[in-house]
């Protein structure tokens, strides 16, 4: 995950568009980065930063990202989340943020 280690996260929208993991599947690749297959570890059982996920929930879908757990590192995910949803909706008159 050479996004994540770069900038502290990665997303399956843009700007990253990775595509192998999402809402659905976001919790096996953390815990897949986290060497916790089963997710069975409690955020006090890790001796430093972690992996965890952040997923904004829009009317018209998801997007999520993986971010390490170091300081600012969970609000520039939701930035880039948020920018992302903009933008999408900037382009498609029908679509809105509100539900």
């Amino acid at each position: 995950m050479e996004e994540i280690e770069a900038k502290g996260y990665a997303t399956d929208c843009k700007p990253d568009e990775l595509n192998f993991f999402s809402h659905q599947n976001v919790r096996q690749y953390v815990n897949a980065l986290n060497n916790d297959p089963e997710g069975d570890k409690y955020p006090e059982d890790f001796d430093g930063p972690y992996y965890d996920s952040v997923e904004l929930n829009e009317p018209w879908g998801n997007c999520v990202a993986i971010f390490i757990t170091e300081p600012g590192n969970r609000e520039a995910a939701l930035k880039a989340l948020n920018r992302y949803a903009d933008n999408f909706v900037k382009d498609d008159a029908s679509l809105t943020r509100h539900w």
